[in-house]
């Protein structure tokens, strides 16, 4: 059942059968309150998914040290869309 169905539904259930022009402000704004819960219900849900897949997608790599030699294999030459973080630091 999609969302439109669902508020039908709702809405038939809500105003007892009655037409939008028979209903009085508060029983306007409910309806109205109630699909707004139901369209942020919608968008909550598809972002919940969205970032799920994210998260999923989104993994680390490898964590290493790498001297002044390995600089060029390791950094310059890590590929297309690879992309390195470096933390330089002196010994001492």
């Amino acid at each position: 059942m999609n969302i439109k169905k669902c508020n039908i539904h709702a809405f038939k259930k809500q105003t007892g059968g009655k037409n939008l022009s028979e209903l009085d402000l508060d029983e306007l704004d409910e309806l109205e309150d109630s699909e707004d819960e139901a369209v942020l219900l919608e968008y909550r849900n598809k972002r919940l998914a969205e970032i799920k897949a994210l998260a999923d997608r989104n993994k680390f790599g490898t964590v290493g040290e790498i001297s002044a030699q390995d600089y060029v294999n390791e950094v310059n030459k890590a590929g297309e869309g690879v992309w390195v973080l470096l933390h330089l630091y002196k010994q001492g």
